[in-house]
């Protein structure tokens, strides 16, 4: 943006305010310039010559690259060369019938060769081992189906054995306070030759390596064995079974949940 300077006329005064005037004129005219950066047009061209030398380097990289390719296509020696003018047609016919008549007999040659190699070759399963696999095969069904049978036995013995006891046992309609006796070594049957424990299971070493100790005569004249061992003892044998004991009502007086419950439902409790 260019500012012309007018002639100046007139007093000092006038000159002066003309002189201020073309001075900001000029510095707000620099000011726009550098704010607002280059036109459209500036722009545009500073563009247009980027992408021109950006075209003209990629075009010379591309031919460059052409280029190389086709001198080493030419290189290669079945690489079709460039027919010169006075060549024969007949004889390159006759070469190339040549040509195409050995590559042909070659396939053929190498065809035979695969088609005796696949007739001579041996199975990749023999006949034998095949029906041998097949015996395992129903040998393994028929101890399967023979061991399924056996716990199928298994289980009914066992299912009729539970009803039969199931039958033997009272029902609690007629003895609602019937308890099972708890076995005892001394009237429990043995289970492979070995007694059980006094709380009906089978009797463990450990336990028996207690029972001798206790019952050997050292431990027997020991303190302990003498004073808090017999207290022991007659306190377990005088003690009230659990199943006895009475526990007194610690909560409230509600005997059943169900009163329990419907004491604080809240349906019952009434809107004010």
């Amino acid at each position: 943006m260019e500012v012309t300077k007018p002639a100046l006329t007139g007093g000092a005064h006038t000159q002066f305010k003309d002189g201020l005037r073309l001075e900001l004129r000029s510095r707000l005219g620099a000011t726009i310039k550098k704010s607002a950066g280059p036109s459209f047009d500036e722009r545009l061209e500073k563009a247009v010559k980027e992408r021109t030398t950006k075209g003209k380097a990629m075009e010379a990289e591309q031919r460059k690259v052409l280029n190389a390719a086709i001198e080493k296509g030419r290189e290669r020696p079945n690489s079709a060369p460039i027919r010169p003018r006075n060549c024969d047609q007949k004889e390159m016919l006759r070469i190339r019938t040549e040509l195409m008549k050995e590559q042909e007999e070659a396939y053929n040659a190498q065809l035979d060769r695969l088609r005796d190699k696949m007739d001579t070759r041996e199975p990749i399963f023999n006949l034998d081992e095949v029906n041998a696999a097949f015996d395992k095969m129903r040998d393994r069904q028929a101890q399967r189906r023979r061991q399924l049978t056996k716990e199928e036995h298994v289980r009914w013995e066992h299912l009729r054995s539970m009803e039969v006891n199931a039958a033997k046992r009272p029902l609690l309609i007629e003895n609602p306070t019937y308890k099972h006796p708890i076995a005892r070594p001394e009237s429990a049957p043995c289970l492979g030759g070995r007694p059980r424990h006094a709380f009906g299971r089978e009797e463990y070493e450990c336990d028996k390596r207690i029972r001798e100790a206790v019952s050997s005569k050292w431990f027997s004249k020991t303190d302990w064995a003498k004073g808090r061992l017999r207290e022991i003892k007659e306190k377990t044998d005088s003690r009230v079974p659990l199943n006895e004991c009475t526990y007194p009502m610690t909560v409230d007086g509600h005997s059943m949940a169900r009163d329990r419950l419907r004491h604080a439902s809240p349906a019952n409790v009434r809107c004010r």
